[in-house]
């Protein structure tokens, strides 16, 4: 769809038959965690701001981007540290642009970074 501007950041396409394979495999909790993250859906300040204009869109950990899950998982310099230690690399992305996403790395950066309960919101929707 023209909109699902988030999500196009992670897929450029339609999601490869390898892609749909390893998301099989995952867990409810770490499938949901995922959507969460790579649809914008989550408690990221940047989706709050959609829900509330009142609310300030920037990055609780930087203030320098908004916070969105592209800027958590790619390129916030405060999360450098962790992105390096799982991924073996920061910033992260050029190499997201390119290449196909882990997605157990990125359920553990989520998870070292402490970023999982603003992507987890199961029971507060």
């Amino acid at each position: 769809l023209p909109t699902c501007r988030q999500t196009k950041q992670f897929f450029k396409t339609t999601a490869p038959p390898k892609t749909i394979k390893a998301f099989a495999a995952l867990s409810r909790n770490d499938l949901g965690l995922l959507i969460r993250l790579y649809t914008g859906h989550n408690d990221l300040y940047r989706h709050q701001a959609i829900q509330d204009p009142s609310q300030d869109p920037f990055c609780r950990l930087c203030l320098e981007e908004e916070e969105t899950s592209w800027h958590i998982l790619t390129e916030c310099p405060a999360l450098g540290r962790v992105r390096l230690a799982v991924f073996n690399e920061d910033p992260l992305d050029q190499t997201l642009r390119t290449a196909q996403l882990d997605h157990l790395k990125v359920l553990s950066f989520l998870r070292e970074a402490s970023i999982e309960p603003l992507i987890d919101t199961k029971g507060r929707h």
